[in-house]
């Protein structure tokens, strides 16, 4: 039995349920972290991003942002380079392992799919249509609704029914367990104004989802970065060139892992995401090697590439192995995403990565961010008497108070319900409304 939602994985496709249509209405409410949030990882925000701690090229960790890779140590540093793509070795992904694609997306994208009703009915409501509607999806990150193995889709008839879309499992705020620290430090729940929202520019987890530092990294760089022809030297500097750097704590340690030549690409063409799956790890493009990767708009492979997207090409993700030319791998619409738009808008994926996953929505209710529902402690879906057992250590007392003591940020989210920002008996109050609810 799925402990968030009384379900079990078995029965969630055969499960009926009624259409239902998500109203966004700005809300004061902050959303809830996942039943199981996803690891943290690296990421970077591009050069428009308005946080200005860090700089484009540097490789960020939360909490912070906090530099844990500067742009010096991957051959960068100079004024005007982004870090336009990161990955790992990503060496598990070797054989037929199912995982869902991880995305963000940047400030133009305004998404295809709705959120997911049978999501939405057990309370995890948000993706990229409905964070773009609010001002802030440049800052998040989305998990597809759809199963993927290296070569692409994992569709029928070999095991899941053909459900495109996605979910938000982090956000630019906190909620996802973990965050990307961005501006604005908006909830899921609330509306910002577009303008001046950090945008996440490339992620990656690290190789064998092990503990961050002490990686090698796979990246690209935007095509304008001035450190690129430094980077390439052979004469054919691109943004579609792949680099590998075994220790980016050190600087000169970098080298091409794959030109766009290699990769099938033209020189002109941007590498906007990346999942590298170097099967040997030795930091060459041979063998059995992998790039997944997504192109910038206007890249001139995009309208090369056979089944690449009408509409919002640049969220099309491909894939391309040694001797094998690039190949669609999920397009835009798999992803929930590709909607035209009259003011030359288009969506456009940024940044890639995986998470290992054998059942997407049963994936997508234990990753993704929770509509509020106040009183839920241990974010299980209910409110019950574990939540009960945790309001004692939460409870601040009125600011007014003499000893008073901000609660923490979990305890605010579950037991705020006058949305005071203190924990006190006005809202064990509110509880004892809530006790009992479940989502």
């Amino acid at each position: 039995m799925n402990a968030c939602c009384g379900i079990t994985q078995g029965s969630m496709r055969g499960t009926v349920l009624p259409l239902l249509i998500l109203a966004l209405v700005p809300s004061t409410s902050r959303a809830t972290r996942p039943v199981d949030p996803l690891p943290a990882g690296y990421y970077s925000f591009d050069l428009a991003s308005t946080n200005g701690l860090v700089q484009a090229d540097d490789v960020l960790v939360h909490p912070g942002p906090t530099v844990v890779y500067p742009g010096v140590g991957l051959g960068l540093g100079r004024p005007g380079d982004e870090l336009d793509a990161l990955s790992s070795a990503n060496t598990e992904l070797i054989g037929p392992v199912e995982f869902a694609v991880l995305f963000s997306v940047d400030r133009d994208t305004i998404g295809l799919a709705p959120p997911d009703p049978f999501l939405v009915g057990n309370g995890v409501p948000y993706n990229a249509m409905d964070q773009a509607w609010r001002g802030h999806a440049a800052g998040d990150q989305y998990m597809s609704l759809l199963l993927f193995a290296r070569w692409g889709i994992i569709g029928p008839p070999l095991r899941q029914s053909y459900q495109p879309g996605n979910t938000l499992t982090r956000n630019n705020f906190n909620e996802g367990g973990t965050g990307f620290d961005g501006r604005p430090a908006a909830s899921a729940e609330r509306m910002t104004a577009p303008a001046g929202q950090d945008s996440v520019d490339a992620m990656s987890l690290p190789s064998g989802r092990s503990a961050l530092r002490d990686d090698p990294l796979y990246f690209s760089v935007s095509s304008a970065s001035p450190s690129l022809l430094f980077l390439n030297t052979n004469g054919s500097a691109s943004g579609a060139d792949v680099f590998h750097d075994p220790d980016p704590l050190v600087g000169g340690n970098e080298r091409l892992y794959a030109t766009a030549g290699d990769l099938d690409l033209q020189t002109g063409d941007d590498i906007d995401a990346l999942l590298v799956i170097d099967e040997d790890g030795n930091g060459e493009f041979d063998g059995g090697d992998q790039v997944i990767f997504s192109l910038a708009s206007g890249s001139p492979s995009l309208t090369l590439i056979p089944g690449a997207s009408p509409d919002g090409a640049a969220a099309d993700v491909y894939v391309v192995t040694v001797g094998v030319v690039p190949q669609l791998f999920a397009s835009a619409f798999d992803l929930g995403l590709g909607a035209p738009d009259d003011i030359d808008r288009t969506d456009n994926v940024d940044a890639l990565s995986f998470t290992p996953c054998a059942d997407a929505l049963f994936c997508a209710l234990q990753h993704g961010i929770r509509a509020p529902l106040l009183g839920d402690h241990d974010h299980d879906g209910d409110v019950d008497l574990d939540d009960y057992a945790a309001f004692p250590d939460c409870l601040t007392g009125p600011q007014e108070a003499p000893a008073y003591v901000p609660p923490s940020l979990e305890c605010q989210e579950a037991f705020d319900g006058d949305a005071d920002t203190d924990v006190d008996l006005s809202d064990f109050d509110e509880f004892q409304i809530q006790f009992g609810h479940a989502l």
